[in-house]
């Protein structure tokens, strides 16, 4: 028998209930309402719903647009039936990742080629329908939008959460006060590493590199020179003028033992030498645009995800400790 497994979806807010504007349906219209194709074996089709959508900048606006899309995929699928499941997880999977890959490369393209601002890759907030039907158009099977969730990015208390943390009681107080208090900017060093954290999730390894790495850079030289403003002059004009050349890395080792007593390298060796990597990491995708470094031992090393999490953790270990110094 043959069976597709069709979708709506929401580029942006699923139902209006959101504001985030992070995940804009803002497609430009097009006269095109429809395309078929193959793809890995899978017959995909996708219609357009053009529609007037919110300007995600400034509320009550509005422009010509794609709010919404249905993409259906169909492929011949011998003695399968979605209530059993040992048949439908599996092939649910196979259905889940193809409607994932084509939708983001259809999201890719308008980013990236289109160059329409303000749209993510897919998630299961911009699901609105997930079922199962036969070539007869009849709905086999219906599942709610949470069911392709493959993994929840930045749940608390794993390894691979970042340091995002459920709110406990405990915190309520340090809440009110943060919520009655007119608060300054956030700082860049903050936006940079929460930027980090979501192209971490998002798989955008060679991305996160470069940020992280600014990040921490922008930490270290802070730390270094916020306390003293002449200093910071003197340097930066020495640094433009190429009569000074000193590496983050120098400054929390030689430096940090020069001027604070103590090394980082020396109190957290490990931790300092994940810092190494991230820098030449950051050098190679810089220069080559490819996540790949040589570590301390000149080891080809390739990008990972779990490498990554260790070099957050590294760094958030020496934020701690460049507090500590520059109290």
């Amino acid at each position: 028998m043959h069976f597709a497994n069709a979708i709506t979806l929401h580029v942006a807010s699923s139902g209006g209930q959101t504001n985030d504007i992070s995940e804009s349906d803002l497609f430009t219209f097009t006269e095109q309402d429809q395309l078929d194709t193959t793809i890995e074996g899978f017959r995909i089709v996708i219609t357009f719903h053009p529609d007037w959508v919110d300007n995600p900048l400034l509320r009550g606006h509005t422009m010509p647009g794609v709010r919404r899309f249905t993409m259906t995929a169909q492929r011949d699928e011998k003695g399968f039936d979605p209530n059993v499941p040992e048949h439908y997880e599996v092939v649910r999977e196979a259905y889940r990742n193809v409607l994932f890959l084509v939708i983001n490369r259809l999201i890719d393209f308008f980013k990236y080629k289109q160059g329409n601002p303000f749209l993510r890759h897919l998630n299961a907030g911009h699901i609105l329908e997930w079922e199962w039907l036969d070539d007869a158009g009849k709905v086999l099977r219906s599942a709610s939008k949470g069911m392709i969730f493959h993994e929840f990015p930045g749940f608390p208390r794993t390894r691979g959460s970042l340091d995002s943390k459920a709110l406990k009681r405990r915190d309520l107080p340090e809440l009110l006060e943060a919520i009655g208090t007119t608060q300054g900017s956030v700082s860049v060093i903050a936006e940079l590493r929460l930027q980090a954290q979501e192209a971490i999730f998002e798989g955008k390894l060679s991305f996160a590199v470069l940020l992280l790495a600014i990040a921490t850079e922008v930490a270290i030289k802070t730390a270094f020179f916020r306390a003293d403003r002449v200093a910071s002059e003197a340097f930066d004009y020495l640094e433009e003028r190429r009569q000074v050349q000193i590496t983050p890395m120098e400054l929390i080792h030689k430096v940090a033992k020069r001027s604070f007593g103590e090394s980082f390298r020396e109190s957290n060796e490990k931790e300092y030498g994940d810092l190494d990597n991230l820098f030449r990491c950051r050098n190679k995708v810089a220069h080559r645009g490819e996540g790949v470094y040589r570590d301390g031992k000149e080891k080809l090393r390739i990008l990972s995800r779990d490498t990554l999490n260790e070099w957050w953790h590294s760094i958030s270990t020496l934020l701690a400790w460049l507090e500590t110094k520059a109290a």
